[in-house]
């Protein structure tokens, strides 16, 4: 056989194709973001921005998320940590249902406590504010 080595094209799968499509924008974003001179990147600033869990509800529930945790941080290489912000979430009432799963999930990752957690942050717009704070919007 001596077309073993011979590179044969990839093609991708409809999904695969439709993933590429739907994310060029944040590609092209992403590839301009990333062409800047290494003076302008060092100054540039990043957002990190992570979250926990309690649980998700299906899509035929509305599929919303109920967040345990917030860690958000603004960075520039030139400056290191400019602003950060982090809490643990207080939930709302857990749908009919979902609290079980709130309860194994947490148990399984985070080990946050879904209930009783005396420093949990309930007070929802002031969150919200802070996010804004760090991201400065």
């Amino acid at each position: 056989l001596n077309n073993e080595n011979a590179i044969t094209p990839v093609i991708p799968s409809n999904e695969e194709a439709l993933f590429i499509e739907q994310n060029s924008s944040e590609n092209k974003f992403m590839d301009s973001y990333l062409s800047n001179d290494l003076v302008n990147v060092f100054k540039q600033d990043l957002i990190f921005v992570t979250f926990q869990i309690f649980c998700r509800t299906d899509d035929e529930d509305g599929g919303d998320y109920y967040p345990a945790e917030i860690a958000i941080m603004k960075y520039s290489f030139s400056d290191n940590i400019k602003q950060e912000y982090y809490t643990i979430m207080k939930p709302e009432k857990f749908p009919v249902g979902y609290t079980g799963t709130a309860i194994d999930l947490s148990r399984e990752t985070h080990l946050i406590p879904p209930f009783d957690f005396i420093d949990a942050n309930g007070d929802y717009p002031k969150i919200w504010q802070e996010v804004k704070r760090v991201i400065g919007g």
